[in-house]
């Protein structure tokens, strides 16, 4: 209860019991200063901060900036510091002061890469930027080369470059953390519809079936792979946003507002593209020819619906 309730029913003034609260905090803090403290975990994993990206973008699109701010925050200290060449890191422990004895890197396993190629996909779609997406687009590609099984389909959960580890396994429950193999078919075919790749598509129609005789037995014990299942099998659908991010609110070519209408529903069955005229644009023109002459309407920002890169006529008011 809140200090005045607490006033209220014992009959002291509130000022009394703020103090007497104060003074209680202090014992306990005092007396709770005398056990040991615990060890403090203060290493920072790639695949964890890949969920917390994912999380924190798409947070942005219903609370704002200062999640896409926590997000490419995140993603750009990943990429500085776990991101070697052409390898992901499994971890980083870089502690001011801290005594620990130097230790070499552990290379990263199928759900740092999963995870991280996630959230970098909803660091885009919520409007962090192009670089982003390249980068989701060469990790795929590193997490294909490591860890695919070409023969069975799926992805295993080592590389298989240490010797110790007699056998490769292929992890398939989500439980409080995701499979990597859920999030990495869910990962291909979202990256298969934003790069028209049907490369991509197949290697995520493959991981499923891989799983297939396991969704049978047991569908509720892997609900990500359920959404990618769902994912695959729907129309393939594209937003394609003409204009412009970094420019201010109400400028003829600001996308925000289009951004935000996007956000405020669930799209589960559509990938977002920006055509910037900029170097976004000019990257996703590699893959997509049809992009390269994407364009805002009579110099206003405009809204692209589109079946299978079918676009219907743009729009250019929210509404």
């Amino acid at each position: 209860m809140s200090v005045e309730e607490l006033a209220r029913q014992t009959g002291a003034p509130v000022e009394a019991v703020a103090a007497s609260l104060a003074r209680s905090r202090q014992v306990l803090f005092e007396r709770r200063a005398r056990r040991p403290r615990p060890h403090l975990d203060d290493k920072i994993v790639t695949a964890w901060n890949g969920l917390a990206i994912s999380a924190f973008a798409r947070g942005a699109g219903v609370l704002g900036d200062p999640y896409l701010d926590c997000a490419l925050r995140a993603a750009a200290y990943v990429r500085e510091k776990l991101w070697r060449g052409g390898r992901l890191l499994r971890c980083e422990r870089e502690t001011p002061g801290a005594k620990a004895e130097p230790r070499p890197p552990t290379e990263g396993f199928a759900d740092d890469y999963a995870f991280l190629i996630q959230g970098l996909l909803d660091l885009y779609e919520a409007g962090g930027g192009h670089e982003w997406l390249s980068w989701a687009a060469e990790l795929q590609t590193a997490q294909d080369r490591v860890f695919l099984d070409p023969d069975r389909g799926g992805y295993f959960s080592t590389s298989g470059a240490d010797p110790s580890i007699l056998l490769r396994g292929k992890e398939s429950y989500d439980g409080a953390e995701p499979s990597p193999n859920s999030v990495a078919a869910l990962n291909a075919f979202r990256l298969g519809r934003m790069l028209d790749s049907t490369e991509l598509i197949g290697r995520a129609q493959t991981t499923v079936e891989a799983f297939s005789s396991q969704l049978v037995r047991s569908p509720t014990a892997m609900p990500i792979m359920l959404s990618a299942l769902l994912f695959g099998t729907s129309p393939p659908r594209q937003i394609i946003l003409a204009g412009r991010l970094d420019v201010p609110e109400g400028h003829p070519l600001d996308l925000k507002p289009f951004l935000r209408n996007i956000h405020d529903r669930f799209q589960w069955d559509a990938v977002l593209l920006f055509a910037d005229g900029g170097p976004g644009q000019e990257w996703l023109g590699r893959s997509l020819a049809f992009i390269r002459s994407v364009a805002p309407v009579n110099g206003r920002a405009a809204a692209y619906l589109c079946d299978g890169f079918a676009c219907q006529a743009p729009v250019t008011t929210v509404s």
